[in-house]
């Protein structure tokens, strides 16, 4: 028997229902629902229990850079700010602000390259996926994350120590009902 990733699917009224998909021994899907309103530990989304920082460096252009992890209210995301802006600028995390991906991933607002951005982003949103976290504020001083050293580790650390709340709203899912294939060329299948 194996158990699927679980599937949240949104009633219409204001609580939530969900539940999760099984692969029977013949091949078949049994769908399983659990109790309306109530949101299984692993389900529920995550922010910090508290606002942490650290300062380092950031790997190519060697800036100091202070970074500050914030909780942030459920549904918000990861949200990168920008603060040493005169204007403050906020990127909420997502496919679209991708704007380059040579040596490290590169964020900008609406993926413009010309746009102010936030680079090396690879191992602090890993640490954030490895831990669950759905919903956090990142502040940052400058264009680059730190890369502290030079792992995920740190960032694992430093999100720990913060503590890890669950928040009373289930995760969002995204359900890939074909393949997808994304190329640049004309490289090989």
């Amino acid at each position: 028997m194996t158990i699927l990733p679980f599937t949240l699917s949104l009633s219409k009224g204001p609580r939530h229902a969900l539940g999760f998909d099984r692969l029977s021994p013949n091949g078949g899907l049994q769908r399983f629902a659990l109790r309306s309103g109530t949101i299984p530990a692993m389900l529920q989304q995550r922010t910090l229990k508290s606002m942490t920082r650290a300062v380092g460096v950031g790997v190519r252009g060697g800036q100091r850079v202070e970074l500050t992890l914030r909780p942030a209210p459920p549904d918000h995301g990861i949200v990168f700010r920008r603060v040493d802006l005169p204007q403050p600028v906020e990127i909420r995390l997502s496919a679209d602000v991708v704007s380059d991906t040579r040596m490290a991933t590169t964020l900008s607002p609406g993926g413009d390259p010309g746009a102010p951005k936030v680079k090396t982003v690879e191992h602090l949103l890993s640490a954030c996926a490895g831990l669950g976290l759905d919903n956090l504020t990142v502040d940052i001083t400058a264009e680059e994350v730190p890369i502290l050293d030079g792992s995920a580790a740190s960032f694992v650390y430093l999100l720990q120590s913060a503590g890890i709340e669950l928040q009373d709203a289930p995760k969002r899912f995204i359900r890939v009902k074909k393949a997808v294939e994304v190329r640049e060329g004309e490289g090989e299948r």
